[in-house]
């Protein structure tokens, strides 16, 4: 049975958003929780920090206003993370490979988790790291000079370790950055990892780097004719690779 009574003391955690300098943490050493975080405010530094241990789990950030800052540690099977940012200078840090301060020990890896990143406005920045199999990665953005990676902690991107992961990023807006590393690692069941990266919009950049074998990634551009960029490092056997710049 799914456990709420996190559910119930995140929203305590937060009751107080509305001020300046919030924080909240949630610890969630088992399986089965539903976690929920929400803020709203203007112009206030906000960091959540939330751990999620286990199988089975649900986190959910939804934070409305400027600069607020979402930080996800997680380990483990079949769990979903869905974090909502809504205005400007927002940032997002995910970490899914049992390292740094988050859970560790007896996940070394993440497997078969869902996790959706959707920030709307100018300014934000997402970074994200996963070691595991079978994981599904979507970042959203819309807006203008965002960016996904140039650091926010390591990951610096969309660092993916693993095999049969699946990585879509979406950008709508002018002069976005995207940055994915996809490692195929001798551990992994299989590789066949896939990246698919969207932008719409002028003075765009994509970057992404394979290392692995049967790999495949996709840069899809769409502009008015202004100068966007595009490239695609591969080192390895049985890769697929395309850029369409229209």
């Amino acid at each position: 049975m799914r456990n709420l009574l996190l559910f119930a003391l995140a929203v305590g955690l937060t009751t107080a958003a509305g001020a300046q300098a919030n924080n909240a943490t949630i610890t969630n050493p088992g399986s089965n929780y539903t976690t929920a975080i929400t803020q709203a405010g203007t112009s206030q530094t906000a960091s959540i920090y939330a751990e999620q241990d286990g199988t089975s789990s649900d986190i959910f950030i939804n934070q409305a206003g400027s600069s607020h800052g979402a930080r996800v540690e997680a380990a483990g099977q079949g769990n979903d993370v869905d974090v909502t940012q809504t205005a400007s200078s927002n940032d997002v840090y995910l970490n899914m490979r049992a390292t740094g301060p988050g859970p560790n020990g007896g996940y070394p890896n993440t497997n078969d988790n869902i996790v959706q990143i959707t920030q709307s406005g100018s300014d934000n920045q997402v970074s994200a790291g996963v070691a595991g199999d079978d994981n599904r990665l979507r970042v959203l953005q819309s807006g203008d000079n965002n960016t996904v990676g140039v650091n926010l902690y390591d990951a610096n991107g969309l660092a993916v370790a693993g095999g049969g992961n699946d990585v879509d990023l979406d950008q709508t807006g002018d002069d976005n950055l995207a940055e994915i590393q996809i490692t195929a690692t001798d551990g992994a069941t299989y590789m066949n990892n896939n990246a698919d990266v969207l932008q719409a919009g002028n003075d765009d950049q994509a970057f992404i780097t394979i290392v692995g074998d049967n790999n495949d990634a996709q840069t899809f551009q769409y502009s008015l004719g202004q100068s966007d960029t595009a490239t695609i490092s591969v080192t390895g056997d049985g890769n697929t690779s395309t850029i369409t710049q229209n």
